[in-house]
């Protein structure tokens, strides 16, 4: 669940890139801050689809057994700093 909005913080909120955002790891990107507080940051990028990689693919590099009737899942980049972690990014109604 998402923090409340706190004065000062982007917890919950989407970031949008101008056009003149010159880090490549930021350029045209849209960010959902995950975390954002006194102690750091966290926001997965909404925008970058990994072209190259299914989500049936990335189940059997995790060795991780696919649902019978899964749905057909986009995979994204998250980072875009910390690429080696993984984390899903989904609506409240997600149940298992």
């Amino acid at each position: 669940m998402v923090e409340q909005f706190t004065a000062g913080y982007l917890t919950g909120q989407l970031l949008v890139a101008m056009p003149s955002m010159r880090d490549p790891r930021f350029t045209r990107t849209v960010i959902f801050m995950c975390a954002h507080n006194a102690d750091g940051a966290m926001g997965l990028v909404l925008n970058r689809l990994v072209g190259s990689l299914t989500f049936p693919d990335l189940l059997a590099q995790l060795g991780i057994e696919r649902p019978p009737l899964g749905r057909d899942i986009r995979v994204h980049f998250g980072g875009p700093v910390d690429t080696g972690r993984g984390f899903v990014l989904h609506t409240a109604d997600y149940c298992e």
